[in-house]
């Protein structure tokens, strides 16, 4: 019926040679590794940022004469607690 093959013959048969399958084995690893520490990195990126753009926008706003809507209470404790993280 079925004839037994060798190890080494099912290796050669069905797996890419070594190079190939270490350089894909990189790459997946250095995608991972991105991925794990862009996250983090974005988030503080975006803390930093976004309170000195909402500053701007406010006062691009206020120079063009164009009315600014008054914060919440509840906006303005968030943004605090966010300064105190």
């Amino acid at each position: 019926m079925y004839e037994k093959l060798p190890v080494t013959k099912i290796i050669d048969n069905y797996l890419p040679p070594a190079p190939v399958a270490l350089s894909t084995a990189a790459i997946a690893a250095t995608a991972a590794t991105s991925a794990i520490v862009a996250k983090p990195l974005g988030d503080y990126v975006l803390k930093l940022v976004k309170p000195t753009v909402k500053k701007v926008v406010k006062k691009l706003k206020a120079i063009l004469g164009k009315k600014i809507a008054p914060e919440s209470v509840a906006e303005r404790r968030k943004f605090q607690k966010t300064l105190r993280k």
